[in-house]
């Protein structure tokens, strides 16, 4: 949230539009939601857009690792999750 402070004093909080890549990759549609936001015209389709830079495996956090990022982002998250009115569930559980 620290880092949104600049872009806030800049251009206003309402013009600071965040987005969650894990909510773009599983609901294609805000991605169109987002081009019409900032009127542009939909260039392409990314929910069959060919993926680039795309690793060979599959990482998986073991559980004590999971919780201590948990913890660690806790505090940023819950001001995330406030300020965008929702919760952040993909990111708050350990």
């Amino acid at each position: 949230m620290d880092d949104l402070g600049p872009w806030d004093r800049t251009f206003g909080a309402a013009a600071v539009h965040i987005v969650v890549l894990e909510e773009l990759q599983s609901e294609p549609q805000r991605v169109a939601d987002l081009e019409a936001s900032l009127g542009l015209a939909p260039e392409i389709d990314f929910a069959s857009a060919r993926r680039h830079n795309v690793g060979g495996e599959t990482i998986t956090l073991d559980d004590d690792t999971r919780s201590r990022l948990a913890a660690w982002f806790a505090d940023a998250n819950l001001d995330l999750a406030e300020r965008l009115g929702r919760p952040l569930d993909r990111w708050t559980h350990a």
